[in-house]
């Protein structure tokens, strides 16, 4: 596991000093964490572009210009809705209102050792469990530890070359290898392979017209007559059971 992680706080030493209590967890652990640091919620803004940059931010909420909790509402509503929060703040009175944006924890100052322990035990043990994330190294080389709910579809490129496109909801990765090993490590029923070359994310078919299918995110897909036909099949025994609920 991979984890990308972000650390906001307008005092750098104390953004230093939880980065060093981090690294420690991830060597202990065997865990691959990088870091960033930045010092506003702007520049966190600027480099978060699209879904999965980070795994995880740790934001401290009282700083100059846009406050951390204005900063992970506007990441979570216009960028990625999944990501993992934690706030650390000096100030507890902040936690009431912190939950607005449903972090994962509220962390008071000075933070301790056993604090990171226990937190980042339950997240590893959360994102283990419920399958939601996998790592992908690009083909630059670079790995990335991404959502699975953050993927509308994956299509082969180029079968001889076994080169892939991971078309995420604001982004696309490219890699290598096969759609029956991406099945594998996916290892979810809300995913379909409606044909040799592409497997589908039912959960974020916004609608079917004739032979496009059209993604909550705007994209759009032609498919082959067999392969809408399977999509629409499943697509509407999703909704159905939806209804049930």
């Amino acid at each position: 596991m991979n984890l990308s992680t972000a650390i906001c706080d307008d005092d750098r030493k104390d953004a230093e000093i939880l980065r060093d209590m981090l690294l420690k967890y991830s060597f202990t652990h065997d865990i691959d964490m990088s870091f960033d640091i930045f010092i506003d919620g702007n520049s966190l803004k600027s480099r978060y572009t699209s879904p999965g940059i980070y795994n995880i931010i740790f934001m401290d909420i009282e700083m100059p210009g846009t406050d951390g909790i204005t900063t992970i509402s506007d990441i979570r509503n216009n960028i990625d809705r999944n990501l993992t929060t934690v706030f650390v703040s000096s100030y507890p009175e902040y936690m009431c209102e912190s939950l607005t944006v449903h972090p994962y924890q509220f962390l008071q100052k000075p933070v301790k050792p056993s604090d990171i322990e226990t937190l980042m035990n339950d997240i590893v043990t959360d994102m283990g469990n419920i399958g939601q994330h996998i790592s992908i190294t690009d083909n630059n080389g670079d790995e990335y530890t991404i959502y699975v709910d953050d993927i509308c579809y994956i299509e082969t490129v180029n079968s001889r070359t076994r080169d892939l496109a991971i078309h995420l909801f604001d982004d696309v990765l490219n890699t290598r290898g096969t759609l029956k090993k991406m099945e594998q490590k996916i290892d979810s029923d809300k995913f379909i392979r409606c044909s040799r070359t592409l497997l589908v994310n039912l959960s974020h078919i916004h609608y079917i017209k004739n032979q496009t299918v059209y993604f909550d995110n705007r994209l759009a897909l032609d498919v082959s007559i067999r392969g809408r036909k399977l999509l629409r099949d499943m697509y509407e025994k999703i909704e159905i059971a939806a209804r049930r609920i």
